[in-house]
Protein backbone atom coordinates (compact mmCIF):
# COMPACT_ATOMS: atom_id res chain seq x y z
CA UNK A 1 0.00 0.00 0.00
CA UNK A 2 2.89 2.38 0.69
CA UNK A 3 4.35 1.76 -2.77
CA UNK A 4 0.94 2.42 -4.33
CA UNK A 5 0.71 5.67 -2.34
CA UNK A 6 4.11 6.85 -3.63
CA UNK A 7 3.02 6.19 -7.21
CA UNK A 8 -0.36 7.84 -6.68
CA UNK A 9 1.27 10.98 -5.24
CA UNK A 10 3.20 11.51 -8.49
CA UNK A 11 0.08 11.03 -10.63
CA UNK A 12 -2.04 13.31 -8.42
CA UNK A 13 0.59 16.08 -8.43
CA UNK A 14 0.53 16.19 -12.23
CA UNK A 15 -3.26 15.76 -12.50
CA UNK A 16 -4.11 18.46 -9.95
CA UNK A 17 -1.10 20.69 -10.78
CA UNK A 18 -0.25 20.97 -7.07
CA UNK A 19 2.34 19.67 -4.65
CA UNK A 20 1.37 16.35 -3.11
CA UNK A 21 2.92 14.39 -0.30
CA UNK A 22 2.84 11.03 1.37
CA UNK A 23 2.60 12.03 5.01
CA UNK A 24 3.50 9.54 7.76
CA UNK A 25 2.48 9.85 11.41
CA UNK A 26 4.96 7.61 13.17
CA UNK A 27 4.01 8.06 16.84
CA UNK A 28 1.60 5.93 18.83
CA UNK A 29 0.62 2.29 18.79
CA UNK A 30 -1.09 2.63 15.42
CA UNK A 31 0.93 4.45 12.77
CA UNK A 32 -0.82 6.19 9.86
CA UNK A 33 -0.08 7.58 6.44
CA UNK A 34 -2.03 9.37 3.74
CA UNK A 35 -1.56 10.86 0.30
CA UNK A 36 -2.39 14.56 0.49
CA UNK A 37 -2.50 17.47 -1.93
CA UNK A 38 -1.42 21.02 -1.24
CA UNK A 39 -2.87 24.43 -2.08
CA UNK A 40 -1.18 25.14 -5.44
CA UNK A 41 1.90 24.58 -7.59
CA UNK A 42 3.64 27.64 -6.09
CA UNK A 43 3.59 26.28 -2.55
CA UNK A 44 7.04 26.42 -0.93
CA UNK A 45 8.02 23.89 1.71
CA UNK A 46 9.28 25.79 4.78
CA UNK A 47 13.01 25.50 5.40
CA UNK A 48 12.35 24.22 8.92
CA UNK A 49 10.83 21.08 7.40
CA UNK A 50 13.64 20.51 4.92
CA UNK A 51 16.70 21.22 7.01
CA UNK A 52 16.03 18.93 9.92
CA UNK A 53 18.56 18.59 12.71
CA UNK A 54 17.75 15.67 14.99
CA UNK A 55 19.76 17.39 17.73
CA UNK A 56 17.84 20.64 17.92
CA UNK A 57 17.41 23.29 20.55
CA UNK A 58 14.02 23.81 22.13
CA UNK A 59 13.52 26.95 20.00
CA UNK A 60 14.42 25.04 16.80
CA UNK A 61 12.08 22.22 17.74
CA UNK A 62 9.24 24.66 18.42
CA UNK A 63 9.86 26.42 15.09
CA UNK A 64 9.79 23.10 13.23
CA UNK A 65 6.60 21.97 14.97
CA UNK A 66 4.94 25.33 14.26
CA UNK A 67 5.98 25.16 10.59
CA UNK A 68 4.63 21.62 10.43
CA UNK A 69 1.24 22.72 11.84
CA UNK A 70 0.98 25.54 9.28
CA UNK A 71 1.84 23.20 6.41
CA UNK A 72 -0.59 20.54 7.64
CA UNK A 73 -3.44 23.09 7.40
CA UNK A 74 -2.65 23.58 3.69
CA UNK A 75 -2.88 19.89 2.80
CA UNK A 76 -5.98 17.75 2.23
CA UNK A 77 -6.21 13.99 2.04
CA UNK A 78 -6.83 12.49 -1.39
CA UNK A 79 -10.05 10.63 -0.76
CA UNK A 80 -9.79 8.39 -3.85
CA UNK A 81 -7.16 6.31 -2.05
CA UNK A 82 -9.02 6.09 1.25
CA UNK A 83 -11.59 8.06 3.20
CA UNK A 84 -9.41 7.72 6.29
CA UNK A 85 -5.71 7.65 6.86
CA UNK A 86 -4.22 4.24 6.18
CA UNK A 87 -3.31 2.38 9.36
CA UNK A 88 -0.18 0.38 10.06
CA UNK A 89 -0.68 -1.88 13.02
CA UNK A 90 1.48 -4.33 14.97
CA UNK A 91 3.36 -6.50 14.15
CA UNK A 92 4.32 -4.23 11.24
CA UNK A 93 6.05 -0.92 12.10
CA UNK A 94 7.43 1.89 9.99
CA UNK A 95 10.87 2.34 11.49
CA UNK A 96 11.41 5.65 9.75
CA UNK A 97 11.37 7.76 6.62
CA UNK A 98 14.21 9.70 5.08
CA UNK A 99 14.93 11.73 1.97
CA UNK A 100 18.09 12.92 0.28
CA UNK A 101 16.97 16.55 0.64
CA UNK A 102 16.77 16.35 4.42
CA UNK A 103 19.60 13.86 4.73
CA UNK A 104 17.91 12.64 7.92
CA UNK A 105 16.21 9.41 8.92
CA UNK A 106 13.07 10.38 10.83
CA UNK A 107 11.89 7.62 13.19
CA UNK A 108 9.18 9.53 15.07
CA UNK A 109 6.70 12.36 14.67
CA UNK A 110 5.64 13.31 11.15
CA UNK A 111 7.65 12.62 8.03
CA UNK A 112 6.66 13.51 4.48
CA UNK A 113 7.80 12.80 0.95
CA UNK A 114 6.86 15.74 -1.29
CA UNK A 115 6.11 15.59 -5.03
CA UNK A 116 5.89 18.62 -7.34
CA UNK A 117 3.46 18.94 -10.28
CA UNK A 118 6.35 18.38 -12.70
CA UNK A 119 6.74 14.88 -11.27
CA UNK A 120 9.88 15.94 -9.43
CA UNK A 121 10.25 14.34 -6.06
CA UNK A 122 13.06 13.82 -3.68
CA UNK A 123 14.68 10.43 -3.43
CA UNK A 124 12.91 8.60 -0.61
CA UNK A 125 13.76 5.83 1.85
CA UNK A 126 11.10 4.07 3.93
CA UNK A 127 12.01 1.30 6.39
CA UNK A 128 9.29 -1.07 7.58
CA UNK A 129 9.80 -4.02 9.91
CA UNK A 130 8.38 -7.10 11.52
CA UNK A 131 10.16 -9.15 14.18
CA UNK A 132 11.87 -11.23 11.46
CA UNK A 133 12.89 -8.71 8.79
CA UNK A 134 13.22 -5.14 7.62
CA UNK A 135 11.78 -4.12 4.26
CA UNK A 136 13.19 -0.99 2.66
CA UNK A 137 11.35 0.89 -0.08
CA UNK A 138 13.54 3.34 -1.99
CA UNK A 139 12.75 5.62 -4.89
CA UNK A 140 15.16 7.83 -6.73
CA UNK A 141 14.33 11.38 -7.78
CA UNK A 142 12.87 11.90 -11.28
CA UNK A 143 12.07 8.21 -11.84
CA UNK A 144 9.08 6.01 -11.24
CA UNK A 145 11.30 3.16 -10.14
CA UNK A 146 10.65 1.96 -6.62
CA UNK A 147 12.92 -0.73 -5.22
CA UNK A 148 12.03 -3.08 -2.39
CA UNK A 149 14.75 -4.92 -0.48
CA UNK A 150 14.48 -7.25 2.49
CA UNK A 151 16.97 -7.69 5.33
CA UNK A 152 16.80 -10.50 7.89
CA UNK A 153 17.11 -9.59 11.54
CA UNK A 154 18.00 -11.87 14.43
CA UNK A 155 15.14 -13.72 16.08
CA UNK A 156 13.61 -11.62 18.83
CA UNK A 157 15.65 -8.60 17.75
CA UNK A 158 14.57 -5.61 19.81
CA UNK A 159 12.87 -2.62 18.26
CA UNK A 160 15.94 -0.52 19.12
CA UNK A 161 18.19 -2.96 17.21
CA UNK A 162 15.91 -2.91 14.16
CA UNK A 163 15.81 0.90 14.31
CA UNK A 164 19.61 1.05 14.46
CA UNK A 165 19.87 -1.34 11.48
CA UNK A 166 17.38 0.79 9.48
CA UNK A 167 19.36 3.94 10.29
CA UNK A 168 22.57 2.21 9.07
CA UNK A 169 20.80 1.14 5.86
CA UNK A 170 19.65 4.74 5.37
CA UNK A 171 23.22 6.05 5.75
CA UNK A 172 24.46 3.47 3.22
CA UNK A 173 21.69 4.49 0.81
CA UNK A 174 22.59 8.18 1.20
CA UNK A 175 26.20 7.43 0.33
CA UNK A 176 25.43 5.38 -2.79
CA UNK A 177 26.44 6.98 -6.04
Amino acid sequence: MIERSLRLSVDEAALRNVITRVNFKLDGEVQEFAVEYGPDADFVIPTALVKIDLVESLAEQEARLEANKKVDKDFNRIKELSEDTLKIEEPIRVLGVGTKVTGKFIPEGNASIYVYPTGERDAAFIAISTDQEIAVLTSEAFTDQIDLNYYKVENNSSFANRLEKANDLFKDWLNEK
